[in-house]
This record gives structure tokens, C-alpha cells and sequence, in this order.
């Protein structure tokens, strides 16, 4: 088997999305997509074959072909986490996407099975766990951890020595402050500001930006004041 070749898991937004980067950047060639044997309804995907988890096990675990798993952070990673443990027992190899037009420090490692889009700034020392997913455009500061099965959206700044647990989501435009530690399972809505340690299975929201009325009085009153 060409080890060039790869199946992708799923058959939705996100596989779409990373399939479009696979290919775009010639990483490798896609045989065709992988389904839960109850999720199976159509015969293809993006022009390419679909075979469920059980016809890959039985044809494929026998030779040299690798997975990308490429899963949303539904049920908050758990979906993503026993799919990548449960093709992991079955000795497949998993291949990660991290794209070019990052920046990466020295002493980077990365996990398997990690999705990076572009315009990352990653410094020195930085370590991301297995199955990580990590939107365009993120500060990931020197010194940092990101657990596993972690989910991260675009633009937040993660300052160093910043410790980040497992099965975490983090929405667009948050930031952490220096040596503090997010525990596992935690979900960090968009826009949050973290200045201390958060415990495992935490939820923090931001409150929602105001929206003034056009018509009202405070409205036309700042209004006219620019």
C-alpha cells in the first residue's frame, strides 16, 4: 500500500474542510472516507468512496494505510477521542495536517492526528497532544501545553506557561494569562478572559456585547457625540 495514501473519518463540514487542505497542499492522496457502521447512508463523499469503521478494520488493519480523523468538537471531543482510541487499538497510524505558513519556535512537538491551519505564531517549547485541532490565526506562547483532543477556534492568545487540559474547547477571540492551568474538559466560551487556574469540567462565558435600540435615546445620544 502507498503510505501516501490516506482514509479521512467522517463526512461533514470539517472533513470537507480538511480534505480541501489535504489536497491543496498535495500532503497526501485521500482512498475515501470512513463512517460509524450506524452512521452509514451514502455510497460516497466528495466524489470518493465511503466504507464503514468495520470494512476498515477488516480490510485495512492488515497494511500500511493511514487515518485522519476529521470530526467536529461534538459532545465535546468525546465523539472525536473514543473514534481516534478505538482505530488506535487496531494499530492504524495517523497522519497530522499542519500547515506551512505557520510560525514554529524551536522544540515544538506535535502529536498525531492534529488538524493546524495557517498563520499560527507557535514560540519555543510548545507541546500539542494528540487529536488537537487548532483553527487559523492563534498565539500560542512559549511553554505551553495543549492536552488532548483538544479543540481550538481562531484567534485567541494562549500567554506562556500556559497549561491547557484534555477534551477542551476554546471559542474565537479569548486570551489566558501566563502560568496558569485549564483543567480537563472544560468549555471556554468566545471572547473570555482567563487570569487564574480553572478547574476540570468548567464552563466561562463572557457576557454578550450590548445592543442598543437605533432609535433609542442612549443610542442617538452617543451617536451624536461622534
Amino acid at each position: 500500500m502507498d503510505t501516501n495514501k490516506i482514509f479521512i473519518f467522517g463526512n461533514g463540514e470539517i472533513s470537507q474542510m480538511v480534505s480541501y487542505y489535504f489536497q491543496k497542499e498535495n500532503k497526501f492522496d485521500i482512498l475515501g472516507y470512513v463512517v460509524d457502521d450506524d452512521k452509514f447512508k451514502e455510497n460516497s463523499f466528495l466524489k470518493k468512496k465511503i466504507i464503514t469503521t468495520s470494512e476498515l478494520i477488516t480490510e485495512y488493519s492488515s497494511k500500511d494505510i493511514k487515518l485522519h480523523i476529521a470530526i467536529s468538537y461534538t459532545n465535546l471531543n468525546k465523539n472525536r477521542q473514543r473514534i481516534y482510541l478505538d482505530l488506535k487499538k487496531h494499530n492504524f497510524k495517523f497522519v497530522s495536517y499542519i500547515s506551512d505558513k505557520i510560525y514554529q519556535g524551536s522544540n515544538v512537538i506535535f502529536g498525531e492526528n492534529c488538524f493546524i491551519q495557517e498563520n499560527q505564531t507557535i514560540q519555543d517549547n510548545v507541546n500539542i497532544g494528540n487529536n488537537v485541532m487548532i483553527w487559523a490565526g492563534n498565539h500560542i506562547g512559549h511553554n505551553s501545553k495543549i492536552g488532548n483532543h483538544t479543540y481550538i477556534s481562531s484567534h485567541n492568545v494562549i500567554s506562556g506557561h500556559v497549561s491547557i487540559g484534555e477534551r477542551c474547547f476554546i471559542g474565537v477571540n479569548s486570551s489566558f494569562k501566563d502560568f496558569i492551568s485549564i483543567g480537563n474538559d472544560c468549555l471556554i466560551g468566545m471572547c473570555s478572559k482567563i487570569m487564574s487556574d480553572i478547574k476540570d469540567n468548567s464552563v466561562v462565558l463572557e457576557e454578550p456585547s450590548k445592543i442598543l435600540d437605533g432609535n433609542s435615546r442612549q443610542a442617538k445620544f452617543i451617536k451624536n457625540k461622534i
